[in-house]
């Protein structure tokens, strides 16, 4: 059986998110940082002569991303932010999502952990934990962390959104689609659940149903490679492979270095018996992920039986 590739739209929340989601990115520190975010053994920080620095640090940090998406910049100035005020609960925060974005995930599950420790936690802490454990491949452990978020923030469409992922990934496709259903309730122009919710209803092999959904990811989002791919992949398992090839074209023409789609477009072109092409995409793949290009090798040792309805266009 061929080897599709299926890739979730993720959703990255950084300083110029919208404003539904900026208050879990990066936040600016208030004029007297809010006691709810300082355990009481540090209390005595909050009025301390360091704390104006700290802020200032802080705030220069967030500019850069704002303003210069330099992430790498602002780890410098909110790391400068910690030594100079320990306790300052928002600084580290902060540089655990910047770590995120940098996909540095074992800095920030470490910070993150700590962060949890506090008391009141916010949901945007347990979130981002949540999060960093996910993109860490640690599902499970992910699921608890974005169940507490939850708890404290149900109708949060973002985090329905991502724990979805996370089921997904443990194979519970039932509570996956629960989930995502749940974040599209909440947010119907969330394109990235469309998408995923597409791939999760493939995994339940309602696949018309998983057409759809990525069908309305792409009338919400047009340009998105994730979603051409997935197209492409759904309607290659389906055999229509002359409408697969247009999707996962323009996913290529979109993002030519776009490795899911160059990975689903040689098996597109071997499921129609096209070993020429299927090679060429084969060579751009080791350039890009030599990984990823040692899977597909292994799709061209099998043995695929084109028809003639398959070898003709559609």
């Amino acid at each position: 059986m061929k080897q599709i590739i299926f890739i979730f739209a993720m959703i990255f929340l950084s300083g110029a998110a919208s404003a539904q989601t900026v208050s879990r990115s990066f936040e600016p520190a208030a004029e007297k940082q809010p006691a709810s975010l300082v355990p009481a053994t540090a209390e005595k920080h909050v009025e301390s002569k360091n704390y104006p620095a700290a802020v200032e640090l802080n705030e220069r940090a967030v500019e850069k991303i704002n303003k210069e998406n330099d992430y790498r910049s602002a780890i410098v100035l909110f790391r400068q932010a910690i030594e100079t005020m320990p306790d300052c609960l928002v600084c580290r925060y902060n540089l655990g999502r910047a770590y995120i974005q940098i996909k540095n995930y074992d800095e920030a599950i470490a910070i993150f952990r700590e962060l949890v420790k506090t008391t009141p936690v916010p949901a945007n802490r347990y979130f981002s934990l949540g999060e960093a454990l996910s993109k860490k491949k640690l599902y499970a452990e992910s699921i608890t962390f974005f169940q507490k978020a939850l708890a404290i923030e149900p109708n949060d469409p973002i985090a329905l959104c991502i724990l979805s992922i996370s089921l997904y990934y443990i194979k519970d496709y039932a509570q996956a689609l629960k989930y995502v259903d749940d974040a599209i309730r909440l947010k119907p122009d969330l394109f990235q659940a469309h998408c995923n919710r597409g791939v999760t209803l493939h995994a339940l092999n309602r696949h018309q149903d998983a057409l759809e959904s990525l069908n309305r990811a792409l009338t919400l989002k047009p340009d998105s490679a994730e979603v051409h791919s997935n197209l492409g992949a759904v309607l290659t398992e389906l055999g229509k492979n002359k409408q697969a090839q247009k999707h996962l074209t323009e996913a290529l023409r979109l993002d030519p270095d776009y490795k899911y789609a160059i990975y689903n477009l040689a098996v597109n072109y071997l499921e129609q018996g096209k070993r020429l092409p299927a090679r060429e995409n084969l060579n751009r793949l080791e350039i890009i992920d030599q990984d990823l290009a040692e899977q597909l090798k292994k799709e061209f040792s099998r043995d695929y039986v084109i028809n003639a309805s398959q070898a003709t266009p559609r």
